[in-house]
């Protein structure tokens, strides 16, 4: 089959609430949009359409294969964004586009009626990128519950953090955030102590550690700190 044998044809619809179909109704029957799906199709070397159904499980093997052998984005993602661009799509649009590239169908698995999360970038309003979940005056309590667990809001968490100034640390690391960083401060110049006497106050203060304990600690904290600081510098035009 050559990319020019896929054919759009109809796309499927399969989403209960009529205002929400009529929203996609009149993106994706836009002969624009057909167009630009095919050509998505032809990009990225689609030449069968993936059954709805294994659609899930098919990512997961096409990631796996993917990143396997290169180190690059994810193609697919990267094209799907271009075209939520193009379109004045928000992030909220993602999974259902990406879901006509690779099955020519939208179901009610990758819309949400009165609730959806979307990534807003920064702006006079808000300073930061922010991943948010938008609601109507429909909105129920379970429909937000069912987002925060659903596929969509794990996807574009990861892009959300790719995106945004953010930073995650491990279990270890925030449970005992206080007391490093206390000895991080107390082992600096001018006033540095050392770790004799770092423990000793700590033992007064009702806090089991050895000498070895508080090294690691305050090694632990340096190298978290440095961490960051690469982090951030990423995010800070180059500046260092």
């Amino acid at each position: 089959m050559t990319e020019s044998e896929i054919d759009v044809g109809v796309i499927k619809l399969d989403i209960k609430s009529l205002k929400t179909y009529a929203r996609f109704a009149f993106l994706v029957d836009q002969e624009l949009f057909i167009r630009d799906i095919l050509k998505a199709r032809e990009y990225l070397n689609i030449y069968e359409l993936v059954k709805y159904d294994e659609l899930d499980l098919w990512l997961k093997r096409y990631k796996i294969n993917h990143f396997k052998n290169q180190k690059v984005g994810d193609p697919i993602d990267i094209y799907v964004k271009e075209l939520l661009s193009k379109f004045k799509l928000d992030l909220s649009y993602f999974v259902a586009v990406r879901s006509v590239v690779l099955t020519n169908t939208i179901s009610h698995n990758e819309v949400d009626e009165n609730a959806y999360i979307t990534i807003l970038d920064s702006s006079s309003i808000l300073p930061n990128t922010s991943l948010a979940i938008m609601i109507t005056p429909d909105t129920s309590l379970e429909e937000i519950k069912t987002l925060l667990t659903s596929s969509k809001y794990k996807e574009l968490k990861e892009v959300y953090r790719e995106r945004s100034n953010t930073f995650s640390w491990d279990e270890d690391t925030i449970s005992n955030i206080k007391r490093d960083r206390k000895l991080y401060w107390l082992n600096k110049e001018p006033n540095k102590l050392g770790y004799i006497k770092l423990q000793s106050f700590l033992n007064e203060q009702g806090q089991d550690i050895t000498p070895q304990g508080i090294k690691n600690a305050i090694k632990r904290y340096k190298y978290n700190l440095n961490l960051y600081h690469k982090h951030l510098t990423m995010h800070l035009d180059g500046t260092s």
